[in-house]
């Protein structure tokens, strides 16, 4: 049965835990295209970035906001709190790139992103890209691309708390403050939902004869809560020199019910994350140079003491991933305006579970774009790149070319793409995971 006293947080040490390690922030949700990493400088008129409509006060999760976008299709696995995935032109999860203020979210294990796991209260503005660039953004990028960033329009501070059926409740808090040269964001989000709904079985009827009556039961074992804790920090070294750091951490307990036929009663899971991220960037009218490192652990835990079928389980899996980014952005005219972007990138996965390590894998990617408007009507768009992976030991190349086309209110876009994906750890190393065809000879 649920506990009939719980409070918000029920291990007293999450608390402390998110407080060194970091999360959340804002309100108004506006997508428009970054001005550094997935977009060039001014804008790449070429690849099919939206924006997500404004916040709705209805709207408690990123993924209800993302949900109903054009070629957008999100899947939930139970109520709030609970697994959530995207897909985007029917392209899986794991063929959809994630970024949180331009750092990978998505891991080596599954390639996927828990949208449940990324509180809407730290988002700022969230783009879309539909069609995926493997030339920029390498690997997985098949589907799309989803950029989250976080951030305050105005310096102050809010505290939000709201209540309402079974049990849900969430407090948000968060404020910005910006001095001469240095500015800071903090924000901390707490959720908690009981997950009791009432719901009816479905009537089992065979050949007229009700073998199985329907009747209303509650949903046991259901409970989700999280807490969640983001900081940022903008330093202005010089006018055109600037240092970003941001440490976001993430955890969430949930219980994990189980179907109608096939419950389970005690199972639970725990996620976790954190993230730490820096970027140095020399900013000039015509030239942008960034530098970007991270460090990323991703973590989940799932017990099962009296499972449906077979033994107790227990498991559990930390996603370990480090990487830089070098990019170089320049501007240049002659015959018409060019916009030239380049960069090298290098990323390292490993994973630690208490099954089965695998190999590390090492990824370096090369990439360079050509942004070229040629006429106020017409723009041109050329980018590659190359690609790495050292345990599967395979190069893999993206690419792509586009033309808009503008003449009074009619507009033509035209793009041909290469796209490419390194299979995961779970299709590699845990066939029975992911897919069998992803088994290596």
């Amino acid at each position: 049965m649920y506990p009939k006293e719980r409070r918000i947080l029920s291990r007293g040490g999450m608390l402390l835990f998110l407080f060194f390690l970091s999360p959340l922030y804002p309100k108004e949700v506006v997508v428009t295209a970054p001005r550094l990493s997935p977009v060039p400088l001014k804008g790449d008129q070429i690849s099919f970035w939206d924006w997500v409509h404004p916040k709705k006060e209805r709207e408690e999760t990123l993924a209800e906001i993302l949900a109903g976008e054009k070629g957008v299709q999100i899947r939930s696995f139970g109520g709030l709190g609970k697994l959530s995935t995207i897909s985007i032109r029917g392209f899986s999860a794991q063929q959809v790139k994630v970024y949180l203020d331009g750092f990978p979210l998505n891991t080596a294990q599954n390639g996927s992103v828990d949208f449940s796991n990324i509180p809407l209260g730290a988002v700022k503005r969230v783009s879309v890209l539909r069609g995926g660039d493997g030339a920029r953004f390498g690997s997985g990028a098949v589907g799309g691309v989803v950029w989250i960033e976080t951030g305050a329009e105005k310096d102050g501070g809010n505290i939000a708390l709201t209540y309402g059926s079974f049990r849900t409740a969430r407090l948000q808090i968060q404020g910005q403050k910006r001095w001469a040269s240095l500015s800071l964001l903090l924000a901390l989000e707490l959720f908690h939902t009981g997950g009791r709904y009432p719901y009816w079985t479905e009537e089992v009827r065979i050949g007229g004869t009700t073998i199985s009556e329907s009747e209303k039961k509650k949903r046991e074992n259901n409970r989700s809560e999280f807490a969640s804790l983001l900081a940022k920090v903008r330093w202005n070294i010089l006018p055109s020199l600037t240092f970003d750091l941001l440490w976001e951490s993430f955890l969430a307990e949930k219980e994990i019910p189980g179907s109608e036929n096939y419950p389970l009663p005690r199972a639970q899971e725990q996620d976790w994350r954190t993230l730490l991220g820096g970027k140095l960037t020399w900013d000039k009218e015509t030239v942008v140079l960034q530098w970007k490192g991270f460090f990323k652990l991703d973590g989940l835990a799932f017990q099962d003491p009296t499972p449906t079928l077979g033994g107790k389980i227990n498991s559990l899996y930390n996603n370990f991933s480090q990487g830089q980014e070098i990019l170089l952005q320049r501007f240049l005219e002659g015959f018409g305006e060019h916009l030239l972007t380049a960069g090298l990138h290098w990323q390292t996965h490993w994973l630690k579970s208490n099954t089965l390590s695998p190999p590390v894998r090492h990824l370096t990617r090369m990439f360079a774009q050509n942004g070229w408007q040629v006429s106020p009507s017409l723009t041109l768009s050329v980018a590659a790149s190359l690609e790495w992976a050292s345990d599967v030991k395979k190069l893999q190349g993206g690419g792509k070319i586009g033309a808009k086309f503008q003449v009074g209110k009619f507009t033509l876009i035209v793009n041909g793409k290469r796209y490419y994906r390194f299979p995961d750890f779970n299709e590699l190393y845990y066939p029975n995971l992911g897919f069998v065809r992803g088994n290596p000879e």
